[in-house]
């Protein structure tokens, strides 16, 4: 998965195997028992507090969020063609939820397709 460059990679490995359960000294064959898993608390898909966003937002810790914010309804709207860093404007946003024959409704998820990682990972950009 791409992370940041500046955040830490995602790391895999073996943590134990069921041949040092069993005290199996030099096996041919090792067998994952247990993985280890590194990486930074923005990797992936998460959540990012009130309390991330700015200082003023002291408080408001994700603990504090009501989960009703987590689960809602939602659309998704295709901007795969944009170019890379070109902006999506909130005209082009109408126009496409036009076209999709949508609407956001107060509380949606709305999320945006965009590509980036088709066509970008390990580039350049």
């Amino acid at each position: 998965m791409p992370v940041y460059k500046s955040l830490p990679q995602v790391k895999v490995s073996v943590h134990n195997t069921h041949e040092e359960w069993d005290g199996i000294k030099n096996p041919t064959t090792k067998t994952p028992a247990v993985y280890k898993l590194e990486m930074g608390k923005h990797t992936g898909t998460h959540v990012d507090a009130l309390n991330h966003m700015a200082a003023k937002h002291e408080g408001k810790s994700i603990d504090t969020m009501p989960l009703s914010m987590f689960y809602t309804e939602g659309i998704c709207l295709d901007f795969s063609h944009k170019n890379l860093q070109e902006l999506i404007t909130s005209e082009e946003v109408k126009e496409q939820l036009e076209k999709e024959k949508l609407s956001i409704k107060e509380g949606d998820t709305v999320l945006i397709c965009t590509k980036h990682y088709t066509k970008h990972f390990d580039t350049e950009n």
